[in-house]
């Protein structure tokens, strides 16, 4: 569960296209700054690589509150490589 004031965006990619796009960050990058500079707490938005679902921003993280841990993963970044790299971690 999630606090107020989070700005939602499910279900409107096409009023938000250009934050949806699998290929660049930029336009989402750009809209996150915005709304976190408005005093929003978050963004809720539907997951670009996952049909059905969900994905969120929390701006202000001790709003996010009955939490359900499941799998733990270690991701790191490769920027020069533009890589993701993503292991589930088995603890």
């Amino acid at each position: 569960m999630v606090g107020e004031d989070y700005r939602d965006i499910r279900g409107l990619q096409g009023d938000h296209s250009d934050h949806y796009r699998p290929d660049s960050y930029a336009a989402a990058q750009l809209f996150g700054a915005q709304v976190r500079s408005e005093g929003k707490a978050g963004i809720i938005f539907d997951s670009v690589r996952r049909r059905g679902g969900t994905n969120m921003v929390a701006f202000i993280p001790p709003q996010v509150t009955n939490v359900m841990q499941t799998d733990h993963f270690e991701i790191s970044v490769e920027a020069r490589a533009r890589a993701i790299n993503v292991r589930r971690l088995r603890l």
